[in-house]
């Protein structure tokens, strides 16, 4: 994607809070990649700290989990329910690397 005639690299999302919403968590994927944003009202909400924790967490889970079925899931999809002899024009990452979670950190 170009805007104005240079590429656009990343692209994080900005949730509104709605009102009476405290947490709001966007995701955006681009060029794949994965993009969070998070957004919360830090009067309503003392304990800012622990959703970005548990977030990475989770992400922390999930990645562990994909690197175990990877194997078995390029293999399924090189079948891709197609005929004998033909193969499945979807692709699945040849190496699911770890994440960069350096952009993830709450403001102060």
């Amino acid at each position: 994607m170009y805007i104005a005639g240079t590429k656009l690299l990343e692209t994080y999302t900005v949730p509104p809070l709605l009102p009476h919403q405290v947490l709001a968590i966007g995701v955006t994927s681009y060029n794949g990649m994965l993009y969070l944003g998070v957004n919360a009202d830090r009067e309503a909400m003392r304990d800012l700290d622990v959703p970005p924790s548990l977030l990475r967490e989770s992400l922390d889970e999930l990645l562990e989990a994909a690197q175990r079925v990877a194997p078995a899931l390029r293999w399924a999809m090189s079948k891709g329910g197609k005929r004998s002899g033909e193969k499945s024009t979807r692709k699945i990452p040849k190496d699911v690397s770890e994440p960069n979670f350096s952009a993830f950190k709450p403001n102060s």
